[in-house]
Protein backbone atom coordinates (compact mmCIF):
# COMPACT_ATOMS: atom_id res chain seq x y z
CA UNK A 1 0.00 0.00 0.00
CA UNK A 2 1.16 3.59 -1.06
CA UNK A 3 1.97 5.07 2.28
CA UNK A 4 -0.03 8.02 2.74
CA UNK A 5 3.12 10.61 4.05
CA UNK A 6 4.34 10.32 0.23
CA UNK A 7 5.29 13.65 -0.14
CA UNK A 8 7.62 13.14 -3.07
CA UNK A 9 4.49 11.94 -4.81
CA UNK A 10 2.51 14.51 -3.80
CA UNK A 11 4.97 16.82 -4.99
CA UNK A 12 5.73 15.54 -8.29
CA UNK A 13 2.27 15.45 -9.10
CA UNK A 14 2.03 19.57 -8.88
CA UNK A 15 2.50 21.14 -11.93
CA UNK A 16 6.09 22.31 -10.83
CA UNK A 17 6.61 24.73 -13.47
CA UNK A 18 3.78 26.81 -11.88
CA UNK A 19 4.90 26.79 -8.96
CA UNK A 20 8.26 28.14 -9.54
CA UNK A 21 6.84 31.03 -11.39
CA UNK A 22 4.55 31.62 -8.48
CA UNK A 23 6.81 31.51 -5.87
CA UNK A 24 9.32 34.38 -8.26
CA UNK A 25 6.34 36.67 -8.36
CA UNK A 26 5.36 36.24 -4.70
CA UNK A 27 9.45 36.69 -3.74
CA UNK A 28 9.67 39.55 -6.05
CA UNK A 29 6.75 41.17 -5.20
CA UNK A 30 6.97 40.71 -1.30
CA UNK A 31 10.59 41.93 -1.67
CA UNK A 32 9.89 45.25 -3.53
CA UNK A 33 7.17 45.84 -1.01
CA UNK A 34 9.68 45.51 1.81
CA UNK A 35 12.11 47.07 0.53
CA UNK A 36 9.24 50.11 -0.24
CA UNK A 37 8.39 50.43 3.31
CA UNK A 38 12.19 50.24 4.85
CA UNK A 39 13.77 52.49 2.29
CA UNK A 40 11.51 54.33 -0.57
CA UNK A 41 14.68 55.69 -2.75
CA UNK A 42 16.98 52.47 -2.47
CA UNK A 43 13.06 50.31 -3.79
CA UNK A 44 13.25 53.15 -6.58
CA UNK A 45 16.75 52.56 -7.49
CA UNK A 46 16.28 48.56 -7.61
CA UNK A 47 13.36 48.92 -9.35
CA UNK A 48 15.02 51.14 -12.08
CA UNK A 49 18.20 49.15 -12.16
CA UNK A 50 15.89 45.50 -12.67
CA UNK A 51 13.80 47.68 -15.41
CA UNK A 52 16.96 49.11 -17.50
CA UNK A 53 19.03 45.64 -17.23
CA UNK A 54 16.06 43.23 -18.04
CA UNK A 55 15.32 46.03 -21.04
CA UNK A 56 18.73 46.58 -22.43
CA UNK A 57 19.71 42.41 -21.87
CA UNK A 58 16.66 41.77 -24.33
CA UNK A 59 17.74 44.71 -26.90
CA UNK A 60 21.50 43.81 -26.87
CA UNK A 61 20.80 40.21 -27.08
CA UNK A 62 18.09 39.68 -29.29
CA UNK A 63 17.78 36.54 -29.29
CA UNK A 64 16.22 34.58 -32.22
CA UNK A 65 14.15 31.71 -32.84
CA UNK A 66 15.50 28.23 -32.37
CA UNK A 67 18.95 30.07 -31.12
CA UNK A 68 21.91 27.05 -30.30
CA UNK A 69 22.28 28.87 -26.95
CA UNK A 70 20.02 28.28 -24.12
CA UNK A 71 18.08 31.81 -22.80
CA UNK A 72 19.21 31.29 -19.38
CA UNK A 73 23.00 31.69 -20.77
CA UNK A 74 22.28 35.34 -21.86
CA UNK A 75 19.50 35.95 -19.53
CA UNK A 76 21.05 35.08 -16.04
CA UNK A 77 22.22 38.73 -15.04
CA UNK A 78 18.66 39.72 -14.98
CA UNK A 79 17.98 35.99 -12.85
CA UNK A 80 20.50 37.37 -10.35
CA UNK A 81 19.18 40.87 -9.75
CA UNK A 82 15.52 38.90 -9.28
CA UNK A 83 17.00 36.34 -7.25
CA UNK A 84 18.18 38.84 -5.14
CA UNK A 85 14.88 40.52 -4.53
CA UNK A 86 13.35 37.39 -4.54
CA UNK A 87 15.30 36.06 -1.37
CA UNK A 88 14.75 39.46 0.34
CA UNK A 89 10.95 38.87 -0.12
CA UNK A 90 11.06 35.53 1.10
CA UNK A 91 13.29 36.32 3.87
CA UNK A 92 10.56 39.10 4.83
CA UNK A 93 7.72 36.54 4.64
CA UNK A 94 9.53 34.19 7.21
CA UNK A 95 10.28 37.08 9.29
CA UNK A 96 6.33 37.49 9.02
CA UNK A 97 5.55 33.79 9.68
CA UNK A 98 7.62 33.88 12.45
CA UNK A 99 5.74 36.68 14.50
CA UNK A 100 2.39 34.79 13.43
CA UNK A 101 3.65 31.98 15.39
CA UNK A 102 4.92 33.96 18.68
CA UNK A 103 1.41 35.16 18.27
CA UNK A 104 -2.26 33.31 18.32
CA UNK A 105 -2.47 32.58 15.04
CA UNK A 106 -0.37 30.28 14.38
CA UNK A 107 -3.00 28.15 12.57
CA UNK A 108 -2.08 30.91 9.95
CA UNK A 109 1.94 30.84 10.69
CA UNK A 110 1.91 26.81 9.92
CA UNK A 111 -0.03 27.00 6.94
CA UNK A 112 2.63 30.66 5.85
CA UNK A 113 5.46 27.95 6.93
CA UNK A 114 4.51 25.82 4.56
CA UNK A 115 3.53 27.73 1.55
CA UNK A 116 7.50 29.28 2.16
CA UNK A 117 8.58 25.74 1.74
CA UNK A 118 6.79 24.11 -1.11
CA UNK A 119 8.85 26.01 -3.69
CA UNK A 120 12.55 25.31 -2.49
CA UNK A 121 11.13 21.32 -1.40
CA UNK A 122 9.36 20.53 -4.65
CA UNK A 123 12.85 21.74 -6.39
CA UNK A 124 14.38 19.62 -4.89
CA UNK A 125 12.52 16.67 -5.00
CA UNK A 126 12.13 17.05 -9.00
CA UNK A 127 15.33 18.27 -9.89
CA UNK A 128 18.18 16.77 -7.22
CA UNK A 129 18.97 14.06 -9.65
CA UNK A 130 19.05 16.56 -12.88
CA UNK A 131 21.40 18.98 -10.81
CA UNK A 132 23.47 17.01 -9.21
CA UNK A 133 26.88 17.31 -10.12
CA UNK A 134 28.66 15.46 -7.59
CA UNK A 135 30.26 13.03 -9.72
CA UNK A 136 30.12 15.21 -13.03
CA UNK A 137 33.98 15.47 -13.89
CA UNK A 138 33.85 16.09 -17.80
CA UNK A 139 35.00 20.02 -18.02
CA UNK A 140 37.47 19.15 -15.71
CA UNK A 141 38.74 16.00 -17.20
CA UNK A 142 39.17 17.59 -20.38
CA UNK A 143 40.85 20.39 -19.80
CA UNK A 144 43.63 18.41 -17.31
CA UNK A 145 43.85 16.19 -20.00
CA UNK A 146 44.51 18.52 -22.80
CA UNK A 147 46.98 19.93 -20.41
CA UNK A 148 48.78 17.01 -19.27
CA UNK A 149 49.67 15.63 -22.83
CA UNK A 150 51.17 18.60 -23.58
CA UNK A 151 54.85 18.78 -24.50
CA UNK A 152 56.63 21.12 -21.57
CA UNK A 153 56.32 24.85 -21.91
CA UNK A 154 53.73 24.69 -25.51
CA UNK A 155 51.68 26.91 -26.87
CA UNK A 156 48.17 25.69 -27.11
CA UNK A 157 45.27 27.47 -29.39
CA UNK A 158 41.94 26.72 -28.40
CA UNK A 159 38.69 27.63 -29.69
CA UNK A 160 35.95 28.58 -27.79
CA UNK A 161 34.81 29.14 -24.12
CA UNK A 162 34.22 25.61 -23.37
CA UNK A 163 37.80 24.71 -24.44
CA UNK A 164 39.16 28.10 -22.88
CA UNK A 165 37.95 28.57 -19.50
CA UNK A 166 38.37 25.42 -18.34
CA UNK A 167 41.95 25.30 -18.90
CA UNK A 168 42.55 28.78 -17.49
CA UNK A 169 40.71 27.57 -14.25
CA UNK A 170 42.64 24.14 -13.50
CA UNK A 171 45.81 26.40 -14.58
CA UNK A 172 45.18 29.27 -12.20
CA UNK A 173 43.60 27.58 -8.87
CA UNK A 174 44.44 23.99 -9.28
CA UNK A 175 48.01 24.67 -10.67
CA UNK A 176 47.82 22.12 -13.63
CA UNK A 177 50.84 22.72 -16.49
CA UNK A 178 50.98 26.34 -15.23
CA UNK A 179 54.15 26.25 -18.05
CA UNK A 180 51.50 25.75 -21.01
CA UNK A 181 50.56 29.59 -22.48
CA UNK A 182 46.73 29.03 -23.35
CA UNK A 183 45.41 31.13 -26.46
CA UNK A 184 41.96 31.17 -27.89
CA UNK A 185 42.40 31.78 -31.02
CA UNK A 186 38.90 33.42 -31.97
CA UNK A 187 40.14 36.08 -29.37
CA UNK A 188 43.24 36.37 -31.52
CA UNK A 189 41.29 38.25 -33.98
CA UNK A 190 41.17 41.60 -31.58
CA UNK A 191 44.13 44.00 -30.87
CA UNK A 192 43.12 44.17 -27.45
CA UNK A 193 43.15 40.45 -26.42
CA UNK A 194 46.80 40.28 -28.46
CA UNK A 195 48.41 43.36 -26.12
CA UNK A 196 47.14 41.54 -23.26
CA UNK A 197 49.13 38.42 -23.85
CA UNK A 198 52.55 40.14 -24.19
CA UNK A 199 51.16 42.08 -21.09
CA UNK A 200 51.24 39.06 -19.05
CA UNK A 201 54.34 37.86 -20.84
CA UNK A 202 56.41 39.78 -21.50
CA UNK A 203 58.78 36.85 -22.78
CA UNK A 204 55.68 35.81 -25.24
CA UNK A 205 57.13 35.10 -28.84
CA UNK A 206 55.62 38.28 -30.79
CA UNK A 207 57.95 41.45 -32.43
CA UNK A 208 54.88 43.06 -33.50
CA UNK A 209 55.43 46.66 -31.81
CA UNK A 210 52.32 48.03 -30.37
CA UNK A 211 51.34 50.30 -33.13
CA UNK A 212 51.33 47.42 -35.60
CA UNK A 213 49.24 44.62 -33.04
CA UNK A 214 46.48 47.80 -32.93
CA UNK A 215 46.64 48.53 -36.75
CA UNK A 216 45.80 44.42 -37.30
CA UNK A 217 42.62 43.90 -39.55
CA UNK A 218 41.89 41.29 -42.19
CA UNK A 219 44.05 42.02 -45.52
CA UNK A 220 44.86 40.23 -48.51
CA UNK A 221 47.76 38.59 -49.18
CA UNK A 222 49.19 38.32 -53.19
CA UNK A 223 51.67 35.96 -52.17
CA UNK A 224 51.46 33.37 -49.49
CA UNK A 225 54.35 31.41 -49.69
CA UNK A 226 55.72 31.82 -46.48
CA UNK A 227 59.07 30.24 -45.22
CA UNK A 228 60.21 29.87 -41.64
CA UNK A 229 63.57 28.93 -40.51
CA UNK A 230 63.75 25.07 -38.45
CA UNK A 231 66.18 25.18 -35.26
CA UNK A 232 66.68 22.82 -32.51
CA UNK A 233 67.73 19.16 -32.67
CA UNK A 234 65.25 15.86 -33.52
CA UNK A 235 64.68 15.44 -30.33
CA UNK A 236 63.54 18.62 -28.88
CA UNK A 237 61.40 18.89 -32.40
CA UNK A 238 59.64 15.13 -31.28
CA UNK A 239 60.58 14.10 -35.01
CA UNK A 240 60.32 10.07 -35.70
CA UNK A 241 62.85 8.46 -35.78
CA UNK A 242 65.45 8.82 -38.37
CA UNK A 243 64.17 11.67 -39.82
CA UNK A 244 66.62 15.04 -40.12
CA UNK A 245 66.15 18.65 -39.16
CA UNK A 246 65.43 20.39 -42.58
CA UNK A 247 67.00 24.30 -42.88
CA UNK A 248 62.94 25.61 -43.25
CA UNK A 249 59.72 24.86 -43.95
CA UNK A 250 57.48 26.24 -46.74
CA UNK A 251 54.19 27.14 -45.85
CA UNK A 252 51.18 28.08 -48.02
CA UNK A 253 49.02 29.96 -46.10
CA UNK A 254 46.00 30.57 -48.19
CA UNK A 255 43.68 33.31 -46.94
CA UNK A 256 40.98 32.02 -44.40
CA UNK A 257 38.36 34.27 -45.05
CA UNK A 258 36.97 34.44 -48.79
CA UNK A 259 40.22 36.36 -49.75
CA UNK A 260 41.92 38.41 -46.96
CA UNK A 261 43.33 36.47 -44.00
CA UNK A 262 42.37 36.97 -40.56
CA UNK A 263 44.39 39.03 -37.64
CA UNK A 264 44.97 35.53 -35.96
CA UNK A 265 46.99 34.30 -39.14
CA UNK A 266 49.00 37.24 -38.63
CA UNK A 267 49.61 36.78 -34.91
CA UNK A 268 50.23 33.26 -35.70
CA UNK A 269 52.95 33.81 -38.35
CA UNK A 270 54.85 36.50 -36.41
CA UNK A 271 54.97 33.91 -33.35
CA UNK A 272 56.12 31.19 -35.72
CA UNK A 273 58.98 33.46 -36.69
CA UNK A 274 59.78 34.84 -33.58
CA UNK A 275 59.84 31.82 -31.57
CA UNK A 276 62.17 29.52 -33.64
CA UNK A 277 60.48 26.22 -33.01
CA UNK A 278 61.94 26.98 -28.92
CA UNK A 279 58.32 26.20 -27.91
CA UNK A 280 56.24 23.78 -29.54
CA UNK A 281 53.21 25.25 -31.12
CA UNK A 282 49.76 23.35 -30.68
CA UNK A 283 46.46 23.28 -31.47
CA UNK A 284 43.56 22.21 -29.02
CA UNK A 285 41.65 18.83 -30.92
CA UNK A 286 38.36 21.05 -30.34
CA UNK A 287 39.33 23.74 -33.23
CA UNK A 288 39.60 21.21 -35.78
CA UNK A 289 41.35 20.79 -39.26
CA UNK A 290 40.00 24.41 -40.51
CA UNK A 291 41.21 25.91 -37.05
CA UNK A 292 44.48 24.68 -37.74
CA UNK A 293 44.65 25.87 -41.84
CA UNK A 294 47.09 26.36 -43.54
CA UNK A 295 49.28 24.93 -40.70
CA UNK A 296 47.65 21.55 -41.00
CA UNK A 297 50.41 19.38 -43.40
CA UNK A 298 52.83 19.92 -41.17
CA UNK A 299 50.77 19.27 -37.48
CA UNK A 300 51.18 15.69 -36.15
CA UNK A 301 48.12 14.62 -33.81
CA UNK A 302 49.24 13.47 -30.16
CA UNK A 303 46.51 13.48 -28.01
CA UNK A 304 43.79 15.62 -27.80
CA UNK A 305 45.98 18.46 -29.60
CA UNK A 306 48.11 18.48 -32.82
CA UNK A 307 51.26 19.59 -32.74
CA UNK A 308 52.99 21.81 -35.18
CA UNK A 309 56.37 20.11 -36.65
CA UNK A 310 59.16 21.03 -38.68
CA UNK A 311 58.40 17.92 -41.50
CA UNK A 312 55.63 17.77 -44.17
CA UNK A 313 52.74 15.27 -43.00
CA UNK A 314 54.28 13.86 -40.10
CA UNK A 315 53.43 9.96 -39.45
CA UNK A 316 51.27 9.31 -36.19
CA UNK A 317 53.51 8.60 -32.92
CA UNK A 318 51.66 5.63 -31.59
CA UNK A 319 53.75 5.92 -28.60
CA UNK A 320 52.63 9.41 -27.67
CA UNK A 321 49.22 8.70 -28.36
CA UNK A 322 49.04 5.47 -26.34
CA UNK A 323 50.80 7.33 -22.90
CA UNK A 324 48.36 9.44 -23.44
CA UNK A 325 44.58 8.59 -24.33
CA UNK A 326 45.47 5.15 -22.31
CA UNK A 327 48.14 5.73 -19.44
CA UNK A 328 47.41 10.22 -18.79
CA UNK A 329 44.20 10.91 -19.59
CA UNK A 330 40.84 10.01 -17.47
CA UNK A 331 37.73 9.87 -18.35
CA UNK A 332 35.22 9.76 -15.56
CA UNK A 333 31.22 9.07 -15.22
CA UNK A 334 31.11 8.39 -19.09
CA UNK A 335 30.82 4.73 -18.52
CA UNK A 336 29.06 5.33 -15.74
CA UNK A 337 24.81 5.38 -16.68
CA UNK A 338 24.03 6.77 -13.02
CA UNK A 339 26.20 10.54 -14.07
CA UNK A 340 23.55 12.96 -16.17
CA UNK A 341 25.54 13.58 -19.28
CA UNK A 342 24.41 17.05 -20.88
CA UNK A 343 24.80 18.16 -24.36
CA UNK A 344 27.91 19.65 -24.25
CA UNK A 345 30.04 17.21 -22.37
CA UNK A 346 28.51 14.56 -24.82
CA UNK A 347 29.84 16.73 -27.62
CA UNK A 348 33.13 17.11 -25.71
CA UNK A 349 33.36 13.17 -25.08
CA UNK A 350 33.02 12.94 -29.14
CA UNK A 351 36.35 14.95 -29.10
CA UNK A 352 38.56 11.82 -28.00
CA UNK A 353 37.16 10.05 -31.05
CA UNK A 354 39.52 11.82 -33.56
CA UNK A 355 43.06 10.42 -31.83
CA UNK A 356 41.54 7.49 -31.04
CA UNK A 357 40.96 6.46 -34.12
CA UNK A 358 44.28 7.67 -35.48
CA UNK A 359 45.81 4.91 -32.79
CA UNK A 360 43.55 1.96 -33.90
CA UNK A 361 44.80 2.90 -37.48
CA UNK A 362 48.37 3.06 -36.91
CA UNK A 363 48.14 0.08 -34.87
CA UNK A 364 46.27 -2.13 -36.86
CA UNK A 365 49.28 -2.97 -39.22
CA UNK A 366 51.77 -3.38 -36.42
CA UNK A 367 49.79 -5.21 -34.00
CA UNK A 368 45.58 -6.59 -35.01
CA UNK A 369 45.90 -7.54 -31.07
CA UNK A 370 46.91 -4.66 -29.85
CA UNK A 371 44.73 -2.68 -31.94
CA UNK A 372 41.90 -4.30 -30.85
CA UNK A 373 42.67 -3.73 -26.76
CA UNK A 374 42.69 -0.29 -27.60
CA UNK A 375 39.18 -0.58 -29.20
CA UNK A 376 38.11 -2.09 -25.94
CA UNK A 377 39.62 0.48 -23.70
CA UNK A 378 38.07 3.37 -26.01
CA UNK A 379 34.40 1.89 -25.84
CA UNK A 380 34.80 0.80 -22.00
CA UNK A 381 35.32 4.52 -20.91
CA UNK A 382 33.90 6.50 -23.46
CA UNK A 383 30.27 3.90 -24.72
CA UNK A 384 29.10 4.97 -28.02
CA UNK A 385 25.26 4.18 -26.20
CA UNK A 386 26.08 7.28 -24.66
CA UNK A 387 28.19 9.40 -27.22
CA UNK A 388 24.71 8.93 -29.00
CA UNK A 389 24.39 8.44 -32.62
CA UNK A 390 27.81 10.38 -33.50
CA UNK A 391 30.09 7.84 -32.12
CA UNK A 392 31.42 4.96 -33.95
CA UNK A 393 30.33 1.53 -32.79
CA UNK A 394 32.59 -0.89 -31.09
CA UNK A 395 32.21 -3.53 -34.29
CA UNK A 396 33.11 -0.71 -36.72
CA UNK A 397 36.12 0.03 -34.96
CA UNK A 398 37.21 -3.78 -34.43
CA UNK A 399 36.99 -4.21 -38.34
CA UNK A 400 39.90 -1.48 -38.62
CA UNK A 401 41.69 -3.73 -36.70
CA UNK A 402 41.73 -6.28 -39.11
CA UNK A 403 41.35 -10.60 -38.08
CA UNK A 404 45.43 -10.92 -37.77
CA UNK A 405 46.63 -12.29 -33.79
Amino acid sequence: MRNALDFRGIFTNINTRTIYLCSIVIGVLAGLVHLWRRDRRLATAFKLLLLLQAAMTVLYFNIPANFFRPLDRHYLPVCVTLGILMTYGFGALAGEVARLATGRRRLAAALGGVLLLLAPVTQITTNWAAHDASHRFFTRDFATNLLDGLPQDAIVFTNGDNDTFPLLYVQAVEGVRPDVQVINRSLTNTAWYVDQLVRRDPSFPLSMTPEERHALAPRRWSDTTIVIPVEGTAEHLALPPGATVPDAITLDATPTAGTLVLPVDLVLLDLLRTDRWRRPVCFSVTVGETGVGWLRPYARLDGLFWRTMPIADPPPDPATLRANLLEAYTYRGYADPGVRLDGVSRMMGLMYQLPFTVLIQAEADQSPAACRATVASYTAALPPTRLGAQAPASASLERMCGTGP
